[in-house]
């Protein structure tokens, strides 16, 4: 699917709400499809290159974000907008491949490529979009014959 990425509350008292912040995001991706299992805590969109996963702890301190680059970039500055500026945020991946920082208020997505994933590019050009359906299979050119 992906990267995965936390958003940390460094606040001792703000919290998040699943059913809120749910909502929020569904409201948000109003041209997605979800899912919702038993476990109240998580939502996914459904989709191959924009599909997402969204978990949150138990304590409501953690917005855990599972999902492609760019939804992944788009999911960060949405939970930066989602929370009140003067709560204070943290950042970081599941690969530790940077130390964890703060995730300022007004951050774009472009910011959190550059300052976090610098060469997601790569990752980008390299992913498939969508697969190609039977019938882009079946018009595509065969490889030449190759003399022995």
């Amino acid at each position: 699917m992906g990267a995965t990425m936390f958003v940390k509350v460094a606040d001792p008292v703000w919290r998040f709400d699943p059913e809120e912040v749910f909502a929020a995001l569904r409201n948000a991706y109003a041209g997605q499809s979800f899912w919702q299992g038993d476990d109240r805590r998580q939502l996914m969109a459904e989709g191959f290159a924009d599909g997402w996963e969204v978990n949150l702890n138990e304590e409501g301190t953690a917005f855990v974000i599972k999902a492609p680059p760019a939804p992944l970039m788009e999911l960060v500055v949405w939970v930066r907008g989602y929370v009140p500026d003067e709560v204070t945020l943290q950042i970081f991946d599941d690969q530790l491949t940077f130390d964890v920082a703060p995730l300022r208020p007004g951050i774009t997505p472009e910011q959190v490529r550059a300052e976090f994933y610098p060469d997601a590019w790569r990752v980008e050009q390299m992913s498939a979009k969508e697969p190609p359906t039977l019938e882009e299979q079946m018009r595509a050119d065969k490889p030449p014959h190759l003399p022995w």
